[in-house]
């Protein structure tokens, strides 16, 4: 304890010395008082701006997580060359940096981009859908960059199933669609709590 008391003792000052800075901040500037708290209760465009956030978090959190459960069930329960598959979707992204990642997306999605001229060329669309620099667009790239921190929980929890209760449920005359409702996600529901 006493080797890791100095660690402790600088990490707790890196995190409060600066919030402790921003929260007084938040009381001084622009004028002393309460005025920056008034106006996030009370200004229109301010609850605006928290409404969109937490719509994008939410719809960006949803699809994290689904997806992220998808790839995590095919991991645990398929076959090795699924698997590395799988391990290479998820641990690719971490080597490439966030900013060519979004880059990417753009590349894709703009009006121009792959997807638009593919659907153009098909004669699915007439005209680009807007696919960037909107709320869509955003839920789209965020989601890319969540999956890979919602897959690890949930892979983490289903490897802790034990196989022998859905063995036991299906000998018992459940089917694979009950199994999994009634067994298998009530189990993993720890890893889908972590994961979102």
């Amino acid at each position: 304890m006493v080797f890791i008391a100095p660690l402790i003792m600088f990490l707790c000052a890196a995190y409060f010395i600066p919030l402790i800075g921003v929260l007084a901040w938040s009381f001084t500037q622009p004028t002393l008082g309460i005025s920056n708290y008034t106006a996030i209760a009370t200004d229109s465009g301010i609850q605006a701006i928290l409404w969109r956030t937490f719509r994008i978090c939410l719809m960006t959190g949803l699809a994290a997580t689904a997806m992220a459960y998808l790839l995590a069930y095919q991991w645990v329960y398929g076959p090795p060359l699924r698997r590395r598959f799988i391990e290479l979707a998820i641990l690719v992204p971490f080597w490439i940096s966030v900013l060519i990642r979004a880059f990417g997306w753009l590349v894709l999605l703009r009006p121009n981009g792959l997807i638009n001229e593919a659907l153009m060329a098909m004669g699915l669309v007439r005209d680009p859908i807007p696919l960037v620099r909107n709320e869509l667009g955003v839920v789209i790239g965020m989601t890319q960059y969540m999956v890979p921190f919602a897959f690890f929980p949930l892979v983490a929890v289903m490897r802790q199933i034990d196989g022998r209760i859905l063995q036991a449920a299906r000998g018992m005359g459940a089917g694979a669609i009950r199994r999994f409702f009634e067994v298998f996600l009530p189990l993993s529901l720890p890893g889908i709590v972590g994961a979102f």
